[in-house]
């Protein structure tokens, strides 16, 4: 298919060449199924197999002969566009004129369109057909063989010595004074006729000429921009993307230079990862302890107030660890640990691959397009048909046949003046005294009209029959370019599967060929000019298709370089110490309060309705009621001014309320400070109010017995079972300067695996309390590590990263442009179809003129010929005497 695709395209590229020598040979190479068929393939078989290339190969990308054609590519550019390019065309003159070519019908277009495939485009042209269009367009060839058959049947016969009886109504014959001047004012005006088709012809010779310059110079220009690049409009080039992608895709291999640098930096690297999961792991700690508090709190009508308090400041905190300069740096590293681990970055290579193999068919095919126009010997030898030293010359055709139109109408001036003047030299009787004298004719003007009309019978012929050649080209030729100029997205979808392309009929679809049209060929407002928004690929045949700006740029280069802007980012902050950071410090001050302090009665729940309670809320009760309002800790206690809500506030404690319940009866011992009484007996409501206070303090020791509070700790990587706290971690400075951390609770793997641990009341507490050190404890070691490893994270790995992988995508990104392809496409066809066809055309009416005007030659000295060649005859049939013609 690739083959067939830049044979035709070669084919249609290189008609216009042929077309333009004007000889009968090239016709068989120019039916109108391979033209439509040919300029199809130009336009848009460049991009089929590439658009949907998915197997790779390992076959290099760039050729010598890439090379070899490139550097032709700049050395055509030096020599075809020294004058420059007319890029000024009146586009509706241009189109005017290819659809007076044309005329109503494109047919090959209809064809074209109604065709299911390549195989009907024959039958489909055939049945649009005209045949009075036909007949119009041929008109001079069928002209010419009518014209050919009467010469044969009568005037040939009419001038043969032996055959004088085909002159029928032979006599003597006057012509009067002023019918020669009319007939030679007529001969001036068919002299004119040909200076004027004659100077049709040399324009139009010159016209052909640019427009075939133009379209040499736009395609050495889209050539060498295609491969080389160019810088206005910004395109890098294929084999400068190419080579891109063939090293990108080979720093990727496991072992290179490039990715064992990166594994070794990840590795030198893995304690900021440790450090902020096992900050982020504490934290967690923490947050769940308190998300899942016993549920007997709240059936024992006690809120977690420590749990309100602490929620918006554990949550800052977390965000603070989370946009802090550790976890930026550990971002940068994870992002790259993942684009670039032993599985990602095979599939990363395969994706270069896969990307970079439409990248490769797309330039092999322009290249082997216009290769022919960028070989200055060939192609210099082809355009030497058209301006050269050569007899076979384009040049030269016109020339000789403008030359022979002049002489022969130079010829006829001469005929028709000696016709005028020198028609009679005397009478015979001076020669010999006859009684009856007869007129003496000269013997010059038939020979010369015969001679005159002969010739220009065969001049009117050829200039016809080539003349209506070039005539049926140009239709053909007009044709296509009408689809050239008008191509579009909706076009292509038309004529898709006459050319044997499998596109949607759809608007809106997303064949990729469609999508080079509008947005390479012929962009619009909205187009989007770059090959990585166009080109798709998937990973199989049931994945979506993705873009290769998200595969290669989304995926890859915007990503990294997000996680290593925010490390820039967290920089510019100025401080950026995590363990003495407010939020960090307000989290600290929040856990140092005593978490018993911060559980209290729920005064929301209607205490008074309950009969457990509801004599405290008596005037017997009283007492206890001041007192009501208390926490499960034991002594009384002032919150901390951080703590929200609450901070500031005084918390009576259970000694408080023991202390008021003890007016009531006789204290009771207990194991804890929750201690009731035996009540008084002697004052009912008294004793009502005391059995409620002993009810309240019951409620109270009920929290402080619960033995299933969540005190979750970290596994030991020693052994994997044993508990490994935080709290326990201390650092050493090593010779190198770094910190090495001891129980540290990260396993060799780099994961932190949590022990789920329940506790009691008192070692809940304790296990809260502890957490401010914990916090510094983990904080530090982020913030320590960031120093011993920050570096090599936000300068080493960086810089090795983009230079190797980032800067390359950076260059190709956006330099892989497509829409001055739309400029050169629109300057080769207008060049193609607006001078080169319409030169050629030009060229093709001016002889079609030419034989028309030669035709009156042939009438206008036929006539002068008969008349003199009869009264010569007549006059010598008197005398008896025979006269040569």
């Amino acid at each position: 298919q690739a083959r067939l695709s830049r044979r035709m395209a070669h084919q249609s590229s290189a008609l216009i060449c042929r077309a333009g020598c004007g000889t009968a040979a090239m016709m068989p190479h120019l039916s109108p199924t391979s033209l439509a068929r040919g300029v199809a393939a130009v336009v848009a078989a460049l991009f089929v197999r590439s658009a949907y290339a998915q197997e790779t190969t390992a076959e290099p990308w760039i050729t010598q002969e890439d090379k070899d054609v490139a550097a032709d590519a700049r050395h055509a550019v030096d020599t075809y566009c020294v004058n420059g390019v007319n890029v000024e065309y009146d586009v509706a003159a241009g189109r005017d004129m290819l659809m007076g070519n044309v005329g109503s019908t494109n047919v090959i277009l209809e064809g074209l369109q109604e065709s299911k495939d390549s195989s009907e485009l024959g039958t489909k042209m055939g049945e649009k057909l005209d045949p009075v269009a036909v007949a119009f367009t041929a008109g001079p060839i069928i002209f010419a063989i009518l014209t050919l058959v009467v010469y044969l049947v009568y005037c040939l016969w009419s001038s043969c010595p032996c055959c004088k009886w085909c002159r029928c109504c032979a006599r003597l014959r006057k012509t009067p004074k002023i019918v020669k001047i009319v007939l030679v004012l007529f001969g001036a005006g068919i002299v004119l006729g040909i200076i004027i088709a004659a100077s049709v012809a040399a324009a139009s010779y010159n016209k052909a000429v640019d427009g075939f310059d133009n379209m040499a110079c736009t395609a050495a220009k889209l050539l060498n921009s295609t491969l080389g690049g160019q810088e206005e409009p910004y395109f890098i080039g294929m084999m400068p993307v190419l080579e891109e992608f063939r090293t990108i895709e080979n720093e990727l291999d496991y072992d290179s230079e490039f990715m064992v640098g990166v594994r070794d930096l990840i590795d030198e690297t893995a304690a900021i990862s440790e450090s902020v999961q096992l900050a982020s792991s504490t934290l967690a700690l923490l947050r769940d302890a308190f998300s899942n508090m016993p549920v007997e709190i709240g059936n024992q009508h006690h809120k977690c107030q420590f749990c309100e308090s602490l929620a918006p400041v554990l949550d800052e905190t977390i965000r603070a660890l989370d946009s802090g300069i550790g976890s930026a740096l550990d971002g940068a590293r994870q992002e790259v640990k993942s684009q670039l681990n032993a599985e990602a970055s095979a599939n990363l290579q395969k994706n270069f691959r896969d990307a970079g193999a439409p990248l490769a068919e797309v330039k092999t095919m322009m290249r082997d397009t216009f290769s022919f126009f960028t070989d200055t010997d060939k192609f210099l030898q082809l355009r030497g048909h058209l301006e050269g030293d050569g007899p076979q010359t384009m040049k030269i055709i016109v020339a000789i046949i403008i030359v022979i139109a002049l002489l022969l109408s130079a010829f006829m001036m001469f005929t028709l003046v000696w016709f005028l003047c020198r028609e009679k030299s005397g009478t015979w009787e001076e020669r010999d005294g006859e009684v009856n004298p007869l007129p003496k004719f000269s013997k010059v003007t038939h020979r010369c009209a015969c001679c005159n009309w002969c010739c220009a019978f065969y001049f009117m012929l050829l200039a016809l029959i080539i003349g209506g050649l070039m005539g049926v080209v140009s239709w053909a030729l007009s044709s296509v370019c009408m689809v050239m100029v008008d191509l579009d997205s909706q076009m292509i979808r038309d004529i898709g599967p006459a050319v044997g392309l499998n596109i949607s009929s759809e608007p809106g679809s997303n064949d990729m060929v469609v999508d080079i049209i509008d947005n390479c060929l012929v962009p619009g407002p909205n187009s989007i000019p770059t090959l990585f928004d166009i080109i798709k690929l998937k990973d199989n045949d049931t994945a979506p298709e993705k873009t290769l700006r998200t595969i290669i740029v989304n995926q890859v280069k915007d990503q990294i370089n997000g996680a290593f802007d925010e490390i820039d980012t967290q920089l510019s902050t100025g401080d950026t110490k995590l363990a003495t950071s407010v939020e960090v410090q307000k989290l600290i001050e929040v856990v140092s309060t005593p978490v018993d302090m911060l559980i209290f009665v729920d005064e929301v729940y209607t205490w008074g309705s309950n009969a457990d309670f509801q004599a405290m809320f008596t005037p017997a009760g009283q007492d206890l009621e001041q007192v009501f309002v208390s926490s499960v800790r034991c002594p009384d206690g002032t919150v901390g001014d951080s703590v929200p809500t609450v901070g500031g506030k005084n918390i009576s404690g259970i000694d408080t309320f023991v202390n008021a319940l003890k007016g009531y009866g006789t204290e009771e011992p207990h194991g804890s400070c929750a201690r009731t009484v035996t009540c008084d007996t002697a004052v009912e409501s008294r004793r009502l109010a005391c059995e409620a206070g002993n009810n309240f303090i019951i409620a109270k020791r009920a929290i402080r017995s619960i033995t299933t509070f969540q005190c979750d700790v970290f596994l030991s990587p020693l052994d994997g079972v044993s508990d490994c706290d935080p709290l326990d971690m201390f650092g050493t400075v090593d010779g190198s300067g770094k910190t090495i951390f001891t129980n540290g609770c990260v396993f060799s793997d780099g994961t932190i695996r949590r022990k789920a641990r329940t506790c009691t009341f008192d070692e809940f507490v304790a296990y809260v309390s502890d957490f401010g050190t914990r916090i510094n404890k983990t904080m530090s070691r982020v913030d320590t590590t960031v120093e011993d490893v920050g570096s090599l994270i936000s300068e080493g790995m960086r810089n090795l990263v983009n230079g190797n992988l980032i800067a390359p995508i950076e260059r190709i990104a956006d330099g892989v442009t497509c829409d001055f392809l739309g400029a050169y496409y629109k300057e080769m066809s207008h060049g193609l179809c607006f001078d080169g066809v319409g030169g050629f055309a030009g060229i093709g009416k001016a002889y079609v003129g030419v034989g028309v005007l030669a035709l009156f030659i042939v009438l206008l000295m036929y006539g002068v010929w008969r008349r003199a060649v009869d009264n010569v005859n007549a006059v010598a049939r008197k005398r008896k005497e025979v006269v040569p013609l």
